[in-house]
């Protein structure tokens, strides 16, 4: 086995404590009792204490930038600005085949929301990068190189979310959730699950699991959102398919299912109604990543509304309804207000940011509209398709 800094931490203290404990026991056992010594209290005593002194050494594992823009309320820009950038080292990311429409075209480099995620892990620091290439690459900050790479079946748009199962072993303790496009096999419609979003061990690049982004009434099976790490083992994370997936986030519950080895789904959210089906029809695409706020989440789908869902009960617990195809995140600030981008689809005037209060009713929370023009690009008819910016 493998000496970890964890493995040599617990050692330490273990050995420290036993040290200390000897002579406790000793003192109490000199002492009269009115009862019998209580061995398993004791014991759970003395491993509380080494639980606790192992948590206050320095971690093993630091997630530096663990997910899509920094944070779970999506607005960590970094520590500082560099007073000036010198190249050190490139690496290209290649290219890949991927379909626009009905059209096969090859897709080079990496795409939006696409951002690495650093992790330092025993003592280096590491970047996740994903790319057109259809390989998620885990790159060496010190030495540039790579360490692994692992091949999904179409290109990866999105950001990873990095988080640590404590459940798991050492080799597999730190996680990588991934998603990317359905596949190049696999057609909109098919009845094989289609497993555009991943687990990979973090250390070893191996798959974890795979789940199936289901077929629904929207047109993508795609999963272009980061995840978010609940603690307390639950995991959130949204498809394009428009379904929210509670999911367990203990690796070792993963199981076979469909011919793959799937993660337990403790619970789904369809995030859009019926009547958006016939206003949007497909369009029903949810892209953008889920923000938290204490026990609520917070995330535009591509039906025009805004979810507040409870992670207690995880059901929705507020909407707001701001039209539009919503592709943003949510970023969610200092006095605990949502910033919200709203493109110009199927909204009758301007497209733009909304700045909202989610503590107050849906239809009293809109604190002020900020439009933006109508300026077209490509299929886009103006407002605004990425993500409001926040410093934290």
């Amino acid at each position: 086995m493998t000496l970890t800094r964890r493995t040599f931490n617990r050692r330490i203290v273990q050995f420290a404590t036993g040290a200390v404990v000897p002579p406790v026991l000793l003192d109490r056992c000199r002492k009269p009792v009115s009862a019998p010594l209580n061995t398993t209290s004791m014991a759970a005593g003395v491993k509380t204490y080494i639980n606790t002194a192992i948590d206050e050494l320095t971690p093993e594992t630091e997630l530096l930038v663990p997910t899509y823009l920094g944070n779970d309320r999506r607005r960590f820009y970094g520590r500082g600005v560099p007073q000036s950038l010198n190249l050190r080292h490139q690496l290209p990311l290649g290219s890949g085949a991927s379909y626009l429409g009905r059209s096969l075209k090859i897709w080079t480099g990496a795409g939006w929301t696409g951002q690495p995620t650093i992790i330092k892990d025993l003592d280096k620091t590491y970047a996740i990068v994903g790319s057109f290439d259809h390989h998620l690459r885990k790159l060496d900050l010190a030495t540039n190189q790579v360490v692994w790479q692992y091949k999904f079946d179409d290109i990866l748009k999105g950001s990873s979310t990095v988080y640590i199962d404590p459940l798991a072993s050492d080799e597999n303790r730190v996680v990588v959730l991934q998603g990317s496009r359905r596949g190049l096999k696999n057609p909109i419609r098919t009845p094989k699950p289609v497993p555009s979003f991943r687990a990979i061990s973090f250390r070893t690049g191996q798959e974890l699991w795979r789940l199936n982004i289901r077929l629904t009434r929207s047109f993508s099976r795609d999963n272009d959102s980061s995840a978010i790490d609940l603690g307390n083992g639950l995991l959130f994370n949204v498809a394009e398919n428009g379904i929210g997936y509670f999911l367990n986030s203990a690796t070792a519950t993963a199981t076979p299912k469909d011919g793959i080895v799937q993660p337990q789904v403790f619970s789904e959210l369809q995030l859009y109604q019926d009547g958006d089906v016939k206003r949007y029809g497909g369009n029903l695409v949810a892209e953008s990543s889920p923000a938290r706020l204490d026990d609520r989440i917070f995330l535009a789908a591509g039906g025009g509304r805004i979810y507040g869902i409870s992670t207690l009960t995880r059901e929705v617990i507020w909407q707001f309804i701001a039209g539009g195809d919503l592709n943003g995140t949510i970023a969610i600030s200092d006095e605990n207000k949502l910033f919200c981008a709203v493109e110009r689809e199927k909204v009758p005037g301007p497209g733009g940011v909304f700045k909202l209060d989610p503590n107050k009713p849906p239809e009293e929370a809109v604190e002020w509209f900020f439009p933006t023009a109508n300026r077209g690009f490509s299929t886009w008819k103006g407002g605004i398709v990425g993500s409001v910016a926040l410093n934290d």
